[in-house]
């Protein structure tokens, strides 16, 4: 089930305080408690920035899964319009059309569409709700990467 819940402990496990994990987002702290709280929707770039401070997949981070993997990924490269194009080939090669898509979420299918062409951001709960129901990790949607150790 989706939860912000990890985002908060994961601060609290570094004792950062709100204001400075504002300061990493270059955002208010009143904008960050908001979404901490889960009264605003975090940004997606925002989560990449999170996920990268704190060394975790946007998958552990959003309860997606249990595994932290730990120096595994980097979010750097998040581009809505890549995001976009994934929701669109993952669809296409399900063999669905968008109405089915839009019907599987509970959206509708215009609401699909604005997704599929980058005309709208999609919030981190549909982008969740999209990587459980077609089997993808919210990483790969967000177009992680392996970081490059360097011995």
């Amino acid at each position: 089930m989706f939860s912000i819940k990890r985002i908060r402990d994961l601060r609290e496990d570094k004792d950062k305080t709100q204001e400075e994990i504002a300061k990493l987002l270059k955002v208010s702290r009143s904008t960050y408690s908001l979404w901490e709280l889960g009264y605003n929707m975090f940004p997606i770039p925002a989560l990449c920035t999170l996920a990268d401070y704190y060394n975790c997949s946007l998958d552990y981070m959003l309860n997606n899964s249990d595994d932290k993997k730990k120096d595994t990924y980097t979010h750097q490269d998040f581009d809505y319009k890549i995001l976009s194009q994934k929701l669109r080939a993952i669809r296409i090669k399900k063999g669905y059309t968008e109405q089915d898509v839009a019907n599987i979420l509970y959206l509708s299918q215009a609401v699909i569409n604005k997704y599929e062409k980058a005309r709208c951001h999609i919030p981190i709960d549909v982008l969740y709700n999209y990587a459980i129901n077609f089997h993808v990790s919210i990483d790969f949607l967000c177009n992680a990467k392996i970081k490059v150790k360097i011995d």
